[in-house]
Order: structure tokens, then C-alpha cells, then sequence
């Protein structure tokens, strides 16, 4: 998504093209599509080359990997939330983000079943992690009762653990992803993506 890092996408593109590495596999950018052609265009990919810059949550390797794409680059901080499922370089380094992708491009008949693996492991996470049932119980654990314009007070936040975190924060972090960088509708979009 070339509005992404703009200048970033046209270093570690040019670079790769000087080295001739995307002779193997094309270079799709998603950018002036229908939201249906982006989702045609992720799930038709194999490696998704993410500029991310600064995201609560970065929704387009989210959606990437909910996919089934292999994600590499810039996590840009909300990445980390699922960092486990993806390649990630630090961010701003273009010349690291060449050569990971180069490595990536070189090996892939040899490794592809083990990148594709990682993608589909990605895709499970997300669609387990990320979901309308999810988001509903970390908001109703952070918010409990709570109603705007009633003068209500938030419910006391929990304190049982959950996967070794106290689950109020976790449930803060959440919301807070959540409220910077995904709607409703963005949910039920990546939703219905994915099951396409």
C-alpha cells in the first residue's frame, strides 16, 4: 500500500529491482482499488511488504495475514501486538527490509512451505485473536456497565490474570488499538475479507 511509507516503498523496492529480486514474483501494489479488489489482491499473495508507520493497530498487515500472507517490514509499533506471526525488520531500516525480502525471494523454493506455514499460522491468530466476541469482552471488562449521559461510573477494573496479564490491561490496550484505528466497520470488513 504505497501511501504507506512512502518514500520507504520506493527505496526497498528500488533496491530490490537494481538486484533484480522481484524477477520471481511480482509487485502488486494495493492502492486505488474497491476494498473487494484489495481483499482479491492479499488473499492472491504470497508476502505482504509492510511500510507500516506508527499504527494503534496496523489493520493492513492484519488484514494481510488474516489472509494467509507472509508478512515482512516495519511493524510500525501496533505490529507488535502480533509480532510472533510476522517477519519484521526495525523500522526505518530500508537496506535491513531489501535483504530480508531478497533472503525471502531466494529461498522460496526451497522454504516456501515453511512461509506459508507462518502465514497460515498468522491467519488462524487473527481470526482468534481479533473478533467481534473479543472486542465485545475486553470492552464490557474495561467499561462494564457504564452508559454516556447517565452521570454512571465505570465498573471497578478486573483483576483476575489471563495468559499470565492482568486482564484490565490488556483490555485497555485493546480499546485504546482499537479506538485509534479500527471501526465497526473495519472489523466486519476484515471479517468478511478473510472468509472470502
Amino acid at each position: 500500500m504505497p501511501r504507506k511509507g512512502r518514500q520507504e516503498t520506493v527505496d526497498v523496492l528500488g533496491i530490490l529491482d537494481m538486484r533484480d529480486a522481484l524477477i520471481s514474483m511480482g509487485n502488486h501494489p494495493i492502492d486505488g482499488v474497491s476494498e473487494a479488489q484489495s481483499a482479491e489482491l492479499m488473499r492472491r499473495a504470497s508476502v505482504f511488504l509492510s511500510f507500516s508507520y506508527r499504527e494503534g493497530l496496523g489493520l493492513p498487515p492484519a488484514e494481510a495475514m488474516a489472509c494467509g500472507c507472509l508478512v515482512v517490514g516495519f511493524h510500525g509499533y501496533g505490529g507488535r501486538d502480533f509480532s510472533e506471526h510476522a517477519l519484521w525488520v526495525p523500522d526505518g531500516d530500508v537496506i535491513g527490509f531489501a535483504k530480508r525480502i531478497e533472503e525471502i525471494l531466494r529461498s522460496w523454493e526451497q522454504e516456501g512451505a515453511g512461509y506459508r506455514e507462518i502465514g497460515s499460522t498468522a491467519a488462524s491468530d487473527i481470526h482468534h485473536t481479533y473478533n467481534f466476541a473479543n472486542r465485545d469482552a475486553d470492552v464490557t471488562a474495561a467499561f462494564g456497565n457504564w452508559k454516556p449521559g447517565e452521570g454512571s461510573e465505570c465498573s471497578p477494573l478486573p483483576t483476575d490474570w489471563k495468559d499470565g496479564r492482568p486482564r484490565w490491561r490488556r483490555a485497555i490496550r485493546k480499546v485504546a488499538n482499537a479506538s485509534r484505528a479500527v471501526s465497526d466497520y473495519a472489523w466486519a470488513w476484515l471479517s468478511k475479507r478473510a472468509r472470502a
